[in-house]
């Protein structure tokens, strides 16, 4: 039996598109519900279907597009931009990062490894601002912490000693990988910064420009080579080099785009190329929007059924961070917190349309996601 052959004989009737391996994924759990619903094929005892068979067709799609060096798509697929826990990339994805070292791609393999650690650091680096902030208002208060408090403290040590192992387990394979030394000292630099709790002030002159839309949109484009998962988490020390009143009008502008998006026409896309999308999900696309930078933003905007749905690769989890990060830019700025800005809230614009007639909405969109 070769690397290539089916797991199960079943799915021999089984022939990928080959166009995106998350689709073709999708279509072998289709498959195997299918199969199941008429009782062809069945988990034993204590299985779920996912584990009976999903995780060996997905393997053997990989080994599949391996085949025939789709390596896009590859990364794609080990690429998603949800919120991460601390802790060390899936075995599936560092199993992927050692194939693609071993045929050659080592630039694909090291931003795998930079994306996971984009997210992990993003994650480490909120937590300790929210504590710092939560000190700083009981120290103005005179009050006591609540309990709860303290014992989210108390997470930290443990977050941070795994932190900095999976970011030395990172340089070491980096280095094998064929890494810049530029590289490795951004990486060295941000592990000090880990230990010390505190992040350093960004590199590079200040930027004296006043912040118009063109220079936010240039801000939001920096790095579109980087994940999105890298561009979100170096945007705060990028728009730290800018003067306190220029980031509060980048948190101004962001805050009206992110409120234009709160459309219905915007929702029916973000539901179509997620599969569903609640009000939690919506606000994260629309943060993913934003970071497509401004001819996707404001094409979606002009005409959400024009959108390009090979644009959207995996998903759009996580990105609410975006919001957070002129706050978090100020704060390294200043090393005071930014004031915020009075809030209204935001009514939805456009007619009300269900769930269920969303593809007729946007019947272009819906066409080239079935046809994808």
């Amino acid at each position: 039996m070769s690397e290539t052959d089916p797991p199960f004989e079943w799915l021999r009737s089984f022939e990928p598109r080959f166009d995106s391996l998350s689709k073709d994924q999708d279509r072998a759990l289709d498959l195997i519900v299918e199969l199941s619903d008429a009782g062809e094929i069945a988990p034993g005892a204590g299985q779920s279907l996912y584990g009976a068979f999903a995780i060996d067709c997905f393997q053997w799609l990989e080994r599949r597009y391996f085949e025939r060096r789709l390596y896009d798509a590859i990364e794609n697929v080990h690429t998603g931009s949800g919120e991460q826990a601390i802790g060390w990339p899936h075995r599936g994805t560092l199993e992927v990062c050692e194939k693609l070292l071993a045929v050659g791609e080592k630039a694909r393999a090291r931003r795998l490894w930079r994306h996971h650690l984009a997210l992990i650091k993003d994650t480490y680096w909120h937590t300790i601002t929210h504590r710092d902030r939560q000190r700083r208002a009981l120290a103005r208060s005179g009050g006591t912490a609540e309990a709860g408090f303290e014992q989210f403290v108390a997470t930290i040590p443990a977050e941070k000693a795994l932190l900095l192992e999976v970011m030395a387990g990172a340089r070491a394979f980096l280095v094998r990988a064929d890494a810049s030394e530029a590289e490795l000292k951004r990486l060295d630099r941000d592990m000090t910064d880990i230990e010390a709790e505190k992040r350093s002030l960004p590199e590079g002159k200040p930027d004296p420009r006043a912040m118009t839309e063109d220079v936010f949109w240039e801000v939001v484009e920096s790095d579109r080579a980087g994940t999105i998962g890298e561009r979100l988490e170096a945007l705060p020390g990028r728009l730290a080099r800018f003067k306190p009143r220029a980031i509060r009008d980048f948190a101004a502008i962001l805050r009206e785009r992110w409120d234009a998006a709160y459309r219905s026409d915007v929702w029916a896309l973000g539901y179509l190329l997620r599969g569903g999308c609640s009000d939690d999900s919506f606000m994260d696309f629309r943060a993913w929007l934003i970071m497509q930078g401004r001819d996707v933003f404001e094409g979606a905007l002009a005409d959400a059924d024009g959108f390009d749905v090979g644009l959207f690769r995996s998903d759009s989890n996580g990105c609410l961070t975006l919001l957070e990060a002129p706050s978090v830019a100020y704060e390294l700025r200043t090393g005071g917190v930014m004031p915020r800005p009075r809030g209204r809230p935001v009514e939805l614009k456009g007619p009300t349309i269900d769930e269920d007639a969303f593809e007729a909405f946007l019947p272009r969109v819906a066409a080239a996601i079935r046809g994808a």
